[in-house]
């Protein structure tokens, strides 16, 4: 999407830590990161997230239900600093549950109307 300047997850081979994932794991879950890309504010990024109808707000703690939440990637981070969030935007957590994945599909288009909208922009 246009709207998404980096999806983070171990499993893609863009990620920092992915030849460590390769060493140490054989699959993957659904838990992930989306920076979205800056032109975004943070009342776009809010309605967004609120706008959902299958993802429930929240991190996810194992259970099998789809999340989403607005995480500020360095806000726990104590050993190191990631350089993840430079120039870039929010970044969204999402934990893609058991639901009908064309559903969960359809609930993120939506999601991201609703953020283009409340910052003016028009869909194309």
């Amino acid at each position: 999407r246009e709207e998404v300047a980096r999806v983070m997850h171990p499993a893609l081979p863009s990620h920092p830590q992915h030849a460590r994932w390769r060493r140490d794991f054989t699959g993957a879950c659904g838990v992930f990161g989306v920076q979205l890309k800056g032109e975004f504010g943070q009342e776009a990024v809010e309605a967004m997230v609120n706008s959902t109808a299958l993802f429930a707000l929240g991190y996810s703690y194992g259970g099998y239900e789809s999340m989403i939440l607005q995480t500020k990637i360095n806000s726990c981070r104590r050993v190191e600093m990631w350089k993840y969030d430079e120039g870039l935007g929010a970044t969204i957590r999402l934990q893609v549950g058991l639901e009908d994945v064309e559903d969960l599909k359809e609930d993120l288009e939506q999601a991201f109307a609703v953020m283009r909208a409340a910052q003016g922009q028009k869909e194309e």
